[in-house]
């Protein structure tokens, strides 16, 4: 099977014509052909069918090859057409190939046909291609110039070195001019830009080839017909080898229109948001004549109103730039003139309702104030009407001093706004009587809401959305039943819509539910509205908050209850009181009877071990009786040094009986310093209630922990956690896994009386009296739990330790260290941190140079180079961190040693500023003594 081809013969011969068909076959074609013997059967058959070539005889009876020829360039087909023949001449050729012929072959060479027809039928699909591509090119071309006219966008291209330009069509008519009427040069450009901007145009020219900046920006032009316009200029250079520019490509848009559309909007806006911003009709016309003339540059505005029942007209208000003060003068002679309609331009506007300009009034005849405008220099005039309800009520007139043309656009813009000021002032002519209508509603101290027939809320007062938290935006088209709480009986309801409608009122108490979830309590009063018809349109209800009457009824109960147990408590703490004071007479007789016995017995007699045995017994009377003292209030307790740690161990047995056997008891304690300055029997206090609540709150079992640690803090951390002051405070945390507690618990979780436990089981008094012990002992206890989450009660009491006699007296915890002195330059941007440290060494004979930031402490090394001996930095400073001032002040003293501090653990700091593993580093939550120590440390190395 060859290669199809559609063949048009043009030969009278029925043999040659196989002759062909046979050599096509012989050449790998399979033809699909016609023969035709006349012009008329050609045009017919080319007219019908599509073909791939024509191959035709020279010579037929009535035309020939040249005739044949002609019929096909007729029909404008670019097919590829062969002259086959016995007899051509080489004349006859050549005319042929002139005529348009693309080859010929003679019989009697017919091998030459198929490479013949390949060829040809080759350079014919590369003519179409070719033929293609120009349309597209066209086309294409045709679209951007179109594109371009519609979106005002011309191109242009600058020959630098010529100093020759070339415009698009789109560009010539930008610039007022007839496409391709002259060449253009960028002196003839400058020619078309507005005076005012050349100098702008030639520094952005001279910027963007000589120092690489971007060509893109906004001028304005001046066509030849004088009008303005403004384009919106991007341009590219190419640069030559040696990066001298040689040819600048760029764009230019008219966009006179956006930016007066943008300018328009804007004034617009602005003018129609300062009108409703005024707070009365005078303040609003000034405020239209001032964002007018600012915008326009007009230079004088002026507002003329109607008065004595509409039959005159007066000035009423006029606005000037204070460049022009001399039109103070102009506007008070113009006060003096009373206009009649159609009198003037104002009473002309007044009186047709239209807008109206004057290109010159000193000028025109029917401008009673011509020559007053002329002394002062106004010529154009522009008035507009301000309509509200089809009545003008007020007239804006402008001035300027120059003659212009008139300007639609402008008259449309200030129309605009003048239609916006009329209905703003309508509109707060009605909204003014809507307020005092609407006053007493708004005012209401009762719950006021409107619904329509189908009881879809439209209106709720303020009072509404301050009670319930909702909005009018939240309620609107909604339905009153948002607010059910289903405390309210189901049958309330029913009879609520039963007596609204049948009687036309219900009153009853509802209770409600607020947007928070919280309940209310309301007295409602409930009727409907009623139209001329007597057809039920709305339906209004009054409500007042009783919630606060229901509350004091419940807190009379909860008073009660809470007043008895304060009843009993004094009762028990009298009581106590007074059994503890005789009983310390008691165990006073026998401690001291004991000691008497312990001192005459012998060290290893049968007796010593039972007055040991008395002696601890009676110390545990005397510890009894403090507890029924401090209980009580009768005794005051001093504090001393007590080592959290131990007090925690010599608990653990209580502790240990005091909670469920299917609670795990754990004890994690800090192997640091752990002394407090407390009472060590209230400590023993808080534990125990603090055991005893997390036990009620595993009543299935779980984990009891207690740990202590020791924490620094800063002045500002201690009092973001209720601490009076930074330092070093010793944390005692309890936690246990039980079943937590929600916000609002917690919030009140340390009041007197409030208490989660089931009546009888808890008096609430025992977190608030852990509170008043830690406060007492100035530290802070915070709770973190959430439901199902557990609980952790961390405390924080502050650190001390025993004096050199261990009298029991405090004192402040004071770092020591030994080892050599020397000069420490140390940065460090915390103030409070850096004095307390500064402090320190000092009292320890170190010289301190103390530096801010990271520059402060490079400008200080700089000067105290030859004295520093040790560097003391912060890693996180402003201006320069610790790694940054330790390298910069190791070149200048390789051997210097240094210290890193932070608060940061190394391994953070590690992946936020990456510090080599081999340099000293100090954590910030380290007390004062370890530091110093630290510092002793490395200086002696």
């Amino acid at each position: 099977m060859g290669k199809l081809l559609h063949v048009l013969i043009v030969e009278d011969s029925v043999d040659d014509a196989d002759l062909l068909l046979l050599e096509l076959k012989r050449g790998g074609y399979d033809p699909v052909y016609e023969r035709v013997e006349t012009a008329l059967e050609m045009k017919e058959t080319l007219e019908r069918q599509e073909w791939d070539v024509v191959i035709s005889d020279h010579s037929l009876p009535r035309f020939n090859s040249i005739d044949a020829l002609k019929q096909l360039q007729q029909t404008g087909l670019d097919i590829p057409f062969i002259i086959v023949s016995a007899i051509i001449g080489e004349e006859i050729a050549v005319a042929a190939m002139k005529a348009g012929a693309h080859d010929y072959v003679m019989k009697s060479k017919l091998a030459r046909l198929v490479p013949a027809i390949e060829r040809e039928l080759k350079e014919a699909e590369e003519r179409r291609k070719h033929k293609q591509a120009e349309e597209a090119l066209r086309k294409s071309q045709a679209r951007l110039a179109n594109a371009q006219r519609i979106a005002h966008i011309g191109n242009w291209e600058w020959d630098i070195v010529n100093n020759a330009s070339r415009w698009s069509d789109e560009a010539y008519r930008i610039f007022g001019l007839t496409p391709q009427s002259y060449p253009i040069t960028s002196e003839k450009f400058l020619s078309f830009v507005h005076p005012d901007d050349r100098n702008l145009i030639q520094r952005f020219i001279h910027e963007t080839l000589y120092e690489g900046k971007r060509y893109n920006f906004d001028h304005r032009i001046l066509l030849p017909d004088g009008s303005e316009r403004i384009v919106h200029e991007e341009a590219e250079v190419i640069f030559d080898g040696t990066g001298k520019p040689v040819l600048m490509n760029g764009v230019v848009q008219d966009i006179t229109e956006r930016k007066r559309a943008e300018e328009a909007t804007l004034l617009l806006q602005t003018t129609t948001k300062a009108i409703a911003e005024t707070g009365d009709f005078h303040s609003a016309l000034t405020t239209v004549l001032q964002k007018v003339c600012e915008a326009t540059s007009w230079v004088y505005g002026e507002v003329w109103i109607p008065f004595l029942n509409n039959k005159h007209i007066k000035l009423e208000v006029a606005w000037y730039d204070n460049e022009y003060k001399k039109l103070e003068e102009f506007k008070k002679r113009s006060q003096d003139f009373i206009l009649q309609p159609g009198t003037c331009l104002p009473g002309r506007i007044w009186y047709f309702k239209k807008p109206e300009w004057i290109p010159d009034v000193t000028v025109d005849k029917n401008f009673p104030r011509s020559s007053l405008a002329k002394e002062y220099g106004l010529k154009t005039a522009m008035g507009i009407p301000v309509i509200a309800d089809n009545n003008v009520i007020a007239i804006l007139v402008f001035f300027e001093h120059e003659c212009r043309r008139e300007d639609k656009q402008l008259i449309k813009l200030v129309s605009s706004i003048a239609t916006q000021l009329g209905s703003l002032i309508q509109r707060k002519q009605m909204e003014e009587q809507l307020r005092k209508l609407s006053l007493a509603i708004e005012q209401n101290p009762g719950i006021v809401i409107i619904t329509d027939a189908h009881a879809n809320i439209e209106y709720v007062n303020p009072k509404f959305t301050e009670l319930t938290g909702y909005t009018l935006e939240e309620v609107r088209g909604k339905n009153p039943r948002i607010l059910k709480s289903e405390k309210t009986p189901p049958e309330v309801y029913g009879q609520l819509w039963n007596a609204a409608i049948l009687t036309g009122e219900w009153h009853g108490e509802l209770i409600n539910r607020k947007k928070n979830g919280e309940l209310y309590w309301e007295f409602a009063h409930i009727s409907p509205v009623k139209d001329s018809q007597g057809t039920i349109t709305h339906f209004m209800k009054i409500a007042e908050d009783i919630t606060r009457i229901k509350q004091v009824e419940e807190e009379k109960e909860k008073l009660r209850e809470q007043l008895y147990h304060a009843q009993r408590l004094e009762s028990i703490g009298r009581f106590s009181g007074a059994i503890a004071h005789d009983f310390n007479n008691i165990l006073s007789a026998i401690i001291g009877c004991g000691e008497q016995l312990r001192r005459k017995a012998e060290k290893k007699g049968p007796l010593m071990e039972f007055i040991q045995r008395i002696l601890s017994a009676a110390e545990k009377g005397v510890n009894l009786t403090d507890g029924l003292l401090t209980f009580s209030r009768k005794h005051t307790v001093k504090p001393k040094p007590v080592n959290l740690n131990e007090t925690i161990k010599r608990s653990t047995d209580l502790l240990h009986r005091l909670i469920h056997k299917d609670i795990t008891f754990n004890v994690v304690l800090s192997d640091k310093d752990c002394t407090v300055i407390a009472n060590n029997n209230q400590i023993e206090q808080v534990l125990m209630n603090l055991a005893t609540n997390a036990r009620d709150a595993m009543p299935n079992g779980g984990v009891l922990t207690i740990r202590t640690n020791t924490v620094d803090f800063d002045t500002k951390t201690a009092r973001a956690c209720g601490l009076d002051k930074g330092g070093t405070y010793v944390l005692m945390s309890v936690s246990d896994t039980g079943m937590g507690m929600s916000k609002e618990t917690k919030q009140r979780l340390f009041e007197p009386f409030f208490t989660t436990k089931e009546v009888g089981k808890g008096t609430g008094l025992g977190l608030a009296i852990i509170y008043g012990i830690i406060k007492q002992h100035k530290g802070c206890i915070t709770v973190d739990s959430e439901p199902g989450k557990g609980t952790t009660f961390n405390i924080y009491l502050p650190a001390g330790r025993l004096t050199n006699e261990g009298n029991g007296q405090t004192e402040s915890q004071s770092p020591t260290a030994t080892g050599s002195k020397g000069t420490i330059l140390m940065a460090e941007d915390e103030e409070d941190f850096r004095r307390n440290l500064k402090t320190v060494f000092e009292e320890h004979g170190y010289t301190i140079i103390d530096a801010v930031d990271g520059e402060d402490a490079v400008d200080k090394f700089m000067k105290n180079k030859d004295t520093v001996t040790l560097l003391l930095l912060d890693l996180m400073m402003p201006k320069k961190n610790g790694k940054d001032v330790y390298d910069e002040i190791k070149k200048e003293k390789p051997d210097i040693k240094a210290f890193f501090m932070s608060g940061y653990s190394r391994n953070i700091i590690h992946t936020k500023l990456p510090v080599e593993n081999r340099l000293d580093f100090i954590s910030k939550n380290l007390s004062l003594a370890d530091i110093l120590k630290k510092v002793s440390e490395l200086l002696n190395t």
